[in-house]
């Protein structure tokens, strides 16, 4: 027998309330590795796509306004789980995707848009 299924055979044999303390205790660990793994692609920079995108959105027009800071807010809404991010101009509440309750963002990043600006020979 694996060392998982002997952990599966202990936890079936586990009183309600402990279950429900493990399964707390394992959906924080997995939160907590996303966080980490959110944290390394940012600074890598595997997220700065999402600011070239909004100045590209600012040079079609079609984003209304960019201040030269933005915010990378990411989320997660602890009733279905749902994960996602955002970038405004400030820490703000979004609604989730899914079941539209008010989340806060649980980290939030600088992601200053000057940085991805070319070069116009004027600075």
């Amino acid at each position: 027998m694996s060392k998982i299924d002997e952990l599966k055979a202990d936890i079936e044999r586990l009183p309600g309330e402990q279950v429900a303390e493990l399964f707390r205790w394992l959906s924080e660990k997995e939160w907590e590795n996303w966080d980490e793994e959110m944290k390394a692609d940012s600074q890598a920079g595997r997220l700065d796509f999402l600011v070239r995108e909004a100045v590209e959105q600012k040079a079609k027009g079609t984003l209304d306004d960019v201040p030269e800071n933005q915010f990378l807010n990411l989320y997660r809404c602890p009733d279905d789980g749902t994960q996602w991010t955002m970038i405004w101009s400030c820490m703000c509440d979004d609604r989730c995707p899914k079941c539209n309750a008010e989340i806060e963002p649980y980290m939030s990043e600088d992601w200053p848009l000057n940085s991805l600006r070319p070069a116009t020979g004027n600075d």
